[in-house]
């Protein structure tokens, strides 16, 4: 009997009632139920052990399984925390690469505003689009930013006639190598002015987000151009002037020969002789080819003058009415004078030619008709600034102004305008010279002329010339109905050119004069080594010499001979400082060609001094 129960049936049954047989069955079942339990207990027991060790275990790996997993949640926190970190950074990094491209941008707005130039970005080709251009195409071309970018066909049909195939070859050009461009060219105006461009632009290939495109900027040039075709034109001009000038020496020094001879024949004859009628036509010629050679003259500015201080106003007053008469009834002649005196220092008769021929000039391109204006007006030119004009220094200036509105000139007379001998009139109707000589006057005088025309809107000629300054005045002998007065004294004779120098021994000698011929500077040093000065009462050079000049002759003789005259000639003239240069104590100075009385007195004068 299972113990369990055998302690039960002795605590509450007696042994008796243990032994009764009537409980034997159920006590045998209960017996075998306790031993039943007790079989199912172990095995429970049994069960539960290994339950429990199986759990231990996978308690274990789930343990062992969190600390893998939280340190590999540390791990990714961690990789987390620091990409996080790194990508505030970037954020940080990115916002401020952000900030310094909006401020770079701002920069070149704000410089691309304020350049004087029209940057653009455009698709190259006449159908091109525009993709970008700068307000600046308002201010040097009259369009608004919305209106040249509308209109892609607005570059090429404001390129100015002349200019437009050179522009485009070059634009495609640059397209077919992939290369940049610099081109100077002309563009209208919404107005119809001229102004030009420097165009300097890039090509830059299609990418993804953008075509093919050219990037550029343009700069108003036209200043520049203006300056720089007045520089041209005054080398061009003065290029001339020294071949004119050089012709008009020759042609004086021969005059000279002409004009001695022929007086010196008809002194020596007489009024009566048969030949005086035909001497005096010479004589008459003569002077005619030499009034030619003053215009050449001037053109090269060397003809002589004698500037004084004068009032432009009251000198064009003066000249009104002589200029109604010269432009007839058909054209209306205006005034328009500044207030005030306005003085300038000229020639009254010189710059009264060169008014002349400027309107004669306005009156000739206006065959029907038309208005001449003249103007006068103090400017200030700034050689360095924006109101420069080329050859000019720094200072105040008188400004005259002729304007007519007739026909214009073209680009080629514009370049010739001022060269002697040029005309655009029929054969027989003008010899070319008269603006030539004023132009001369007018750089002979400290200024300079501009000229502004176009086709079919007239022309309008500027002279500029310096406000006035006293300055002394030069003795000059002037030619007059002189006797021919002679002496007795000796004469150092210097002259290069063969006839003048024959022409002046022959007068010299007629007049009772001793002299001594020299070709040149050198022969003459000579001379005066072999003979000495002290035979001489008088030096009588010409200026201009090779090897040895006369001024640097009469220097050296000065330095021996402080007191012995010197009587200066030339065909050359010179202003008034270079002729200031050459005088000194007992000097004159004779432009060539002079006539013999006027040689004789000059002589007499210094030598009787």
């Amino acid at each position: 009997m299972h113990s369990l129960l055998e302690r039960q049936l002795r605590r509450l049954l007696s042994p008796e009632l243990r032994a009764s047989p009537e409980l034997a069955p159920l006590l045998a079942a209960i017996d075998e139920a306790y031993r039943q339990s007790d079989s199912d207990r172990v095995l429970l027991e049994r069960s539960l052990d290994l339950s429990s060790r199986e759990l231990l275990q996978a308690n274990e790996e789930l343990r062992n399984s969190s600390r893998v997993l939280a340190a590999g949640l540390d791990d990714r926190t961690g990789e987390l925390e620091r990409a996080l970190q790194s990508l505030a950074l970037e954020m940080g990094e990115r916002l401020r690469v952000q900030e310094a491209l909006t401020r770079e941008e701002t920069k070149f707005r704000l410089f691309i505003e304020k350049l004087p130039a029209i940057s653009y970005v455009a698709e190259p080709g006449n159908e091109g689009r525009w993709l970008f251009v700068s307000p600046q195409v308002e201010t040097l071309l009259g369009y608004a930013q919305e209106e040249w970018l509308a209109d892609p066909r607005l570059w090429h049909s404001r390129l100015h006639p002349d200019d437009a195939q050179s522009a485009v070859a070059e634009e495609q050009r640059c397209v077919r190598e992939r290369d940049q461009f610099s081109l100077e060219y002309r563009l209208l105006t919404r107005e119809g002015r001229t102004v030009w461009i420097r165009d300097d632009a890039i090509f830059l290939p299609a990418d993804e987000s953008q075509p093919d495109r050219l990037q550029g900027v343009m700069f108003d040039v036209t200043e520049r151009r203006l300056l720089s075709d007045q520089l041209v034109q005054a080398q061009k001009v003065e290029a001339i002037g020294q071949l004119a000038g050089g012709i008009a020496h020759d042609f004086n020094n021969l005059l000279t020969a002409i004009t001695g001879y022929a007086e010196l024949l008809l002194h020596r004859l007489g009024d009566n002789h048969r030949y005086a009628r035909e001497l005096s036509e010479i004589l008459r010629a003569a002077d005619r080819a030499t009034r030619v050679t003053g215009k050449l003259l001037a053109f090269s500015h060397r003809q002589p003058l004698d500037p004084r201080n004068l009032d432009l106003n009251t000198l064009l007053i003066d000249v009104d009415h002589l200029l109604r008469r010269l432009i007839g009834e058909r054209i209306q002649l205006e005034l328009s004078l500044a207030s005030g005196p306005i003085m300038v220092r000229a020639e009254p008769t010189q710059l009264e030619q060169v008014v002349i021929n400027l309107v004669v000039n306005a009156r000739d391109a206006m065959p029907d008709g038309g208005l001449v204006r003249i103007a006068t007006a103090r400017r200030r030119v700034d050689a360095s600034g924006r109101h420069a004009v080329a050859a000019l220094r720094t200072g105040d200036y008188v400004e005259l102004s002729v304007a007519d509105s007739g026909s214009g000139m073209d680009a080629e007379t514009l370049r010739r305008l001022f060269e002697p001998f040029f005309t655009t009139k029929p054969v027989g109707q003008g010899t070319g010279l008269g603006l030539a000589m004023a132009y001369g006057i007018v750089q002979q005088s400290s200024g300079t002329i501009l000229v502004e025309s176009e086709l079919g809107k007239g022309s309008a000629f500027r002279i500029l010339l310096p406000l006035s300054a006293e300055k002394g005045e030069t003795l000059k002998v002037r030619p007059g109905a002189l006797a021919l007065p002679g002496g007795r004294e000796r004469i150092l004779l210097v002259e290069d050119d063969p006839a003048v120098r024959d022409f002046a021994f022959s007068l010299l000698a007629d007049l009772g004069y001793h002299v001594m011929a020299a070709s040149d500077g050198i022969e003459a040093r000579a001379i005066v080594e072999r003979e000495g000065l002290e035979g001489f009462q008088l030096l009588l050079t010409d200026v201009v010499m090779p090897r040895l000049g006369g001024a640097e002759l009469a220097r050296e003789i000065r330095l021996l001979r402080p007191d012995l005259p010197v009587l200066f000639v030339s065909g050359y003239a010179r202003n008034e400082d270079q002729i200031a240069a050459l005088l000194g104590p007992r000097c004159l100075y004779l432009q060539k060609p002079f006539a013999p009385a006027v040689l004789a007195a000059a002589l007499r004068r210094l030598l009787e001094a």
